[in-house]
């Protein structure tokens, strides 16, 4: 256990352990051992306790018990070393087919693209390598796309316990460089990008997902459905709440297409005619959702790149959001709105939690 920890190991455990003793905050009382016929050896173990100097220390720093889940939450990714990638694992497109998770065929000018983007990626986890990152397990990202660099591409955070598999609780006490941070989220991220590739101008100021008097998870519950599959939800997937399956389907898709008529024509109109072409018939409507995160994550590519150039922090992606020093967390809101109008000509609304 102590070999496989990069955080602690027993020798320094059992000096600060010593050194809380001698300021009064614990007590130790030592394991014996003892000979066992049956099994080689037998005894007790060391017990640590703490006393009440250590509970008013922890008080007054704001630890309780009621944010002890928050403040040491116990995870197994301290045991974890980070990942290492090849400069090809940087950046992966793979087939179509879902059991044959090989290589992409890409064409030519896609294949010099494809350099570019490990090149760029591989400059985000230096930086990243680089920064004091408490909180989680130092993230180790990659670019994921399938068949055509134009679809999916998030970045994600590989190896074990992974920051973006974090809750948003979780994730809140994550530190930069010893600086606090807060999390910037695209509202409606895919559904923003739709509406601006389909002529829409001018984002509501309203919450998008606010439509037809519906609960706001039935309607983004339907629009992820949609997206997913590439054409109206007619039915709730087997897997939806029982609170969303409480409203008709039919009845999300009138509020949604009443309140977005772009949702009334066919959803892949969104798609390039070159790589509409690349694509087999049967794979237009899942080619849909993945052109979305596509364009999505040239955003969230594009702001990271200039949070680092301009401030030298890193910025943290959770594949709609970012997470920065809270600090720099205006620029870094200009910096999506400024990147997703590039990508769609509309500004999107940002929301922080931090």
């Amino acid at each position: 256990m102590w070999k496989a920890s990069p955080i602690v190991g027993h020798h320094r455990f059992w000096g600060i352990v010593d050194a809380m003793r001698k300021a009064g905050l614990v007590t130790i009382q030592r394991g014996i051992r003892f000979p066992s016929k049956s099994r080689g050896y037998d005894g007790a173990p060391a017990v640590l306790q703490a006393l009440q100097a250590l509970f008013d220390l922890a008080e007054g720093c704001g630890a309780t018990e009621g944010t002890s889940a928050q403040d040491w939450p116990i995870v197994d990714a301290v045991y974890a070393q980070p990942p290492r990638l090849t400069k090809e694992g940087l950046v992966i497109c793979r087939r179509l087919g879902a059991d044959d998770p090989g290589p992409a065929k890409l064409p030519p000018d896609q294949v010099e693209k494809l350099e570019a983007l490990r090149e760029y990626v591989a400059k985000l986890n230096d930086a990243v390598e680089k920064a004091k990152i408490r909180g989680c397990l130092p993230p180790v990202f990659r670019r994921i796309f399938k068949h055509d660099l134009r679809l999916g591409g998030r970045l994600y955070s590989i190896g074990h316990h992974s920051m973006q598999s974090l809750s948003s609780a979780e994730r809140g006490i994550i530190t930069i460089n010893g600086a606090a941070v807060a999390e910037l989220d695209i509202h409606a991220s895919h559904l923003s990008m739709f509406l601006a590739l389909t002529g829409t101008k001018e984002l509501p100021e309203s919450d998008l997902y606010a439509v037809g008097g519906l609960p706001r998870e039935v309607v983004k519950a339907w629009l992820v459905q949609t997206f997913a599959n590439g054409r109206p939800a007619r039915r709730w997937a087997r897997k939806t709440a029982e609170t969303v399956r409480e409203v008709q389907c039919s009845a999300a898709q009138a509020a949604v297409e009443t309140a977005y008529p772009a949702f009334r024509q066919p959803l892949d109109v969104i798609l390039p005619p070159d790589l509409r072409d690349r694509v087999p018939r049967d794979a237009l409507g899942w080619a849909v959702g993945q052109y979305l995160a596509f364009r999505e994550s040239e955003v969230i590519q594009a702001a990271i790149g200039r949070i680092l150039e301009m401030t030298g922090h890193v910025a943290l992606p959770v594949h709609d959001s970012l997470i920065v020093p809270a600090s720099i967390a205006a620029f870094a809101t200009d910096c999506l709105k400024t990147a997703f109008d590039w990508q769609a000509e509309v500004y999107p609304k940002i929301k922080r939690k931090g």
